[in-house]
């Protein structure tokens, strides 16, 4: 498209397209990029990797593009070559996916001019990639054992769809777990303490499960 004279300089970056094995970073910017470093985060259930960044409007302008496994890419030119005003692809990536979904976001964001200063841009929201499960149901079957006087195990059955469980005392959160155990332990003596659990997953926070009530001797 061409540009009005007197356009100001700004970068408007997304992801375009994003399946469970590649994504697409989208640029339109209205001026010369002569450089670009962006972290591809991913909120997901499974272990989740970037293999590689490559081709698109980086590989045009011959920039120099590296990129490691926790997502962080970023692309130069070592000949003062630039990506002019354009609207496409800045660059593909490819990465390893284990889980059943992935939340994608692209954070820490920059593009840089000729001179080394930042250019001014517009970050696009999350991709979904894959099904988001539910939130999980109340928790069952939260049991609390009493030893050493003032020391209390508190388990219960894993809940299905439940990233990590929190367990409460009193009202109060005490932390959270990825076991189907947990010990809470250095309590007062002669004391009477309610605890419940809820389990939580990237879709929120169950209601809470049934209540388990331990006196220390």
């Amino acid at each position: 498209d061409e540009l009005m004279v007197g356009t100001p300089p700004c970068v408007d970056v997304s992801i375009s397209y994003a399946d469970e094995f590649t994504a697409q970073v989208y640029i339109a910017n209205t001026t010369d990029i002569a450089g670009f470093q962006f972290d591809l985060s991913a909120v997901s259930d499974g272990d989740f990797e970037l293999m590689d960044a490559f081709g698109g409007l980086a590989e045009l302008a011959s920039f120099e593009v590296s990129s490691n496994a926790s997502g962080t890419v970023v692309g130069f030119s070592l000949t003062g070559a630039t990506i002019p005003p354009s609207d496409g692809i800045l660059i593909e990536l490819d990465y390893d996916m284990m889980g059943a979904y992935a939340i994608l976001n692209l954070d820490n964001v920059i593009f840089s001019d000729s001179n080394g200063e930042a250019i001014p841009m517009g970050v696009g929201g999350e991709v979904v990639i894959g099904e988001l499960p539910p939130v999980p149901e109340a928790p069952t079957g939260l049991t609390a054992t009493l030893s050493n006087m003032v020391d209390v195990e508190l388990c219960w059955p894993w809940t299905d769809y439940a990233e990590f469980h929190t367990v409460y005392r009193d009202g109060q959160a005490i932390g959270n777990t990825q076991e189907i155990c947990f010990n809470d332990n250095g309590l007062d003596y002669d004391t009477s303490y309610i605890y419940w659990i809820t389990a939580s997953n990237v879709m929120g926070e169950s209601e809470a499960s049934d209540t388990a009530e331990v006196t220390t001797e």
